[in-house]
This record gives structure tokens, sequence and C-alpha cells, in this order.
């Protein structure tokens, strides 16, 4: 069985909370915290997971949450809402593994999205999700973007964080003239000037 929960002062819940809401403690940690059911069963397929936390109400209705092999606890109505980072939730929400990437393990000639300075959690994570959809190879972040395994990125990515290598770099100039030396083709979007996509050499 499961262990019960039943304050919101624990301190695996504050631990799961700080992990939300500090990307420098994720960082720390190489882990991070998700929400819901979805989401959380999404990014177990290939995230580790190390710890997951569930209502009552969200164990009856999806049993299969007790086939995971790592810490579990049932919590809750009160301190589920602790855990939320929405109004409502689906009391479902776990902890995992950050996984690692660099940006020399990227494949050459690869295609990859490069992100610089996109500080909105929302854009960024849409943006993952539409480099995974779209078969890209990795998704290359400057400084100043939004932390891809942040809450927000992880709900507006839908998992894809952890399908595909995100990786940020200290210098996103330098991290292009590595991939233009590896072959690659770089484009840049524009608001003026700018020549459709299917008109560029190498597109």
């Amino acid at each position: 069985m499961p262990e019960r929960i039943t304050s919101r002062e624990n301190g695996k819940i504050k631990y799961a909370c700080k992990l939300a809401q500090s990307a420098a403690f994720r960082l720390e940690e190489k882990a991070f915290f998700a929400e819901g059911l979805k989401l959380c069963l999404e990014l177990a397929k290939s995230c580790p997971i190390k710890v997951i936390y569930y209502t009552e109400k969200a164990l009856a209705k999806s049993p299969e949450l007790k086939r995971f092999d790592c810490e579990q606890y049932l919590v809750q109505d009160h301190v589920a809402e602790k855990l939320a980072g929405t109004q409502s939730n689906q009391g479902v929400f776990a902890v995992f593994g950050q996984p690692v990437s660099s940006f020399l393990d990227l494949p050459h000639n690869g295609r990859f999205l490069a992100l610089e300075r996109v500080q909105d959690p929302g854009n960024v994570g849409a943006l993952i999700r539409s480099a995974a959809a779209f078969g890209f190879d990795g998704v290359i972040l400057s400084p100043g973007c939004a932390d891809p395994f942040g809450p927000k990125v992880l709900r507006a990515s839908m998992g894809a964080a952890g399908r595909m290598p995100v990786v940020t770099c200290p210098n996103l100039a330098d991290a292009l003239a590595q991939l233009r030396a590896w072959g690659s083709t770089c484009l840049a979007a524009a608001l003026y000037n700018s020549r459709p996509l299917n008109e560029v050499d190498g597109a």
C-alpha cells in the first residue's frame, strides 16, 4: 500500500513544490515535477519516474498508476491542491529524472529548432511540441529561454521535451556556427525582408 500524506507541510510535498517553482533547483536535482494523468503517463515513456502522488479518486479512476516501480504516495485532496499549479487538478503528480542531453551529442546534419530568448513558457512548450511533431532531431535554447522542464512548458509541450533532446547552449551564435561546420543550413525567421521557405536553398 502506498504511504498516505495528510499534511501540506510534509517534506515530500515541499520538495515537489520546490521542483515546480525553481528552475535552479530542478537543475541542481536533475529532476522535474509534472501534473496531470495524461502528461505523467506520457513522460513516463521516456523519463525515469522517481515519485508519484495521487488522490484516492484518481487511483480509483486509473488503477494503472500503481504499476510504476517508484515511491508512491496517496495524498488527500487538500494536499493535492497545494501540489497543483492549475485551478482544477486531476489528482495525479509525479517527479521525474531529467533527461541528460548535450549539444555535442546531437546528430550531425540533423534538423533542429533554435530559439533565442523566448521567455513565454507557453510559446516554448508549443514550439517544442511542433518540432517533435515535424520530426526534428532536437531543440536548442539560448540563455534567457523559459526552462523546458518548468510545469507550464511541460503542459504546453505535452511531454515532447522528454521525447527529444532539448539543450541549452551558453552561446547560441557559437552553437549555430558549429551546426554550419557540421554541414547544416541555418535559416532564421524574420518579420521583414524575408522569403517564403520553399524558395530558400537547402530548406
